[in-house]
């Protein structure tokens, strides 16, 4: 479905504002799953996406620039789908974007019936913001905020004042393919994994750092890496441990469909030392561990809560993430038995959350108007 697309004749029941693929991030696809899900169960839904070409080193004036103009396209878009009878739902910006989001607001106020804000940032949780803080003060009538978890829920209310909450956390996204089949056999190696948008900040390079301690030291270690470079350090980096290290180490660029499953399959163990401010809980940790795959990642936002028993570890701060990983690396076991054994303690606790998670999103659909009987949720 094209966000930009014309909406249908009549006016819509619900508005879905947010950023749409591509580019392709968690909050991207969610809005777009949203936006897929409401249709399908009959609600007259109108897409309007804010966002805009992600480029390498992608900010400052030129990227705000672009966000102004595309500002100015939503708010175009806004106001033609106006109805009053209708729902607003909104995934707010973070840092200045937040003020943009403010806009959007106001003329949800004096032209929705309800204003529902989806949240999926930790920055203006971290940070508290007087840009949010205006948006809820101003909305605080109309407005549902949804979190993505009940430490999320309270921490937000610290900040800002007693709200309408709801919450409805993401593990009911994952593909079902990651799942399926049985694990494959192992070499002998140990292959550790990095999906993401290839950045320090979402810990490209605390995963080269790793990996380099291990095959330095000895350990038998391949590193598999996937995802877009988005900064200009990545690539010279990636460059000299391919020249070092040879076929130990491949990227696979942009994946997604077969070849997203393929990659999460090959691998024993995930990491994702991310630092980013906007963190909150990733697609992609739920990602490996519906693969069955452990996962090593930095304490931040909702992920600890997401690694619980055998599903993996938190380092104890983001800063001492690599003494961390390399030593919960050398005290695993890799023999097949173990790895047989971790894989379906990780996948029964996922499909725990993933059908708590189903059951949340099909409560947050009914609220915004799906009357379908059963309602279909298209990723599934």
């Amino acid at each position: 479905m094209n966000p930009e697309a014309a909406p249908s004749a009549g006016s819509p029941e619900c508005v879905v504002l947010g950023p749409y693929p591509p580019p392709i991030t968690g909050a991207a696809k969610i809005t777009q799953h949203m936006f897929d899900a409401l249709q399908i169960n009959g609600v007259l839904a109108v897409p309007i996406s804010t966002a805009v070409a992600l480029k390498r080193e992608s900010s400052g004036l030129a990227y705000h620039v672009q966000r102004l103009a595309r500002m100015l396209g939503v708010i175009r878009e806004l106001v033609r789908a106006r109805n009053r009878s209708g729902i607003l739902y909104i995934v707010p910006d973070a840092g200045l974007g937040a003020w943009y989001t403010v806009l959007y607001a106001l003329i949800g106020i004096l032209t929705f019936r309800r204003i529902i804000f989806h949240h999926h940032s930790f920055l203006y949780i971290t940070r508290p913001s007087p840009a949010m803080q205006l948006l809820v003060r101003l909305t605080r009538r109309k407005a549902l905020h949804v979190f993505l978890s009940d430490d999320m829920t309270r921490a937000f209310v610290a900040h800002y004042g007693a709200l309408d909450t709801f919450v409805a956390g993401n593990a009911c996204f994952v593909q079902r393919a990651l799942a399926e089949g049985e694990a494959p056999r192992r070499d002998g190696t140990i292959t550790i994994g990095h999906l993401s948008n290839l950045r320090r900040n979402k810990g490209f390079f605390a995963a080269a750092d790793t990996f380099e301690r291990l095959a330095d030291d000895g350990v038998p270690v391949r590193l598999h890496f996937a995802g877009p470079i988005t900064e200009k350090d990545v690539e010279p980096r990636l460059q000299a441990l391919k020249a070092k290290y040879c076929d130990q180490v491949q990227w696979a660029g942009p994946v997604s469909g077969d070849a997203k499953v393929a990659f999460y399959r090959g691998l024993d163990l995930f990491l994702f030392a991310t630092t980013h401010p906007q963190e909150a809980q990733p697609n992609v940790i739920y990602e490996a561990l519906a693969a069955g795959i452990p996962v090593l990642a930095t304490p931040r936002a909702c992920i600890p809560k997401m690694l619980v028993g055998e599903s993996g570890a938190c380092s104890p701060d983001e800063e001492g993430f690599v003494d961390f990983a390399v030593e919960a690396i050398r005290a695993m076991s890799f023999e097949s038995e173990d790895v047989d054994r971790r894989r379906k303690m990780i996948l029964t606790q996922l499909m725990e959350d993933v059908r708590h998670s189903q059951q949340q999103y099909e409560e947050l659909l009914r609220i915004m108007g799906a009357q379908a009987e059963p309602l279909n949720l298209p990723w599934l």
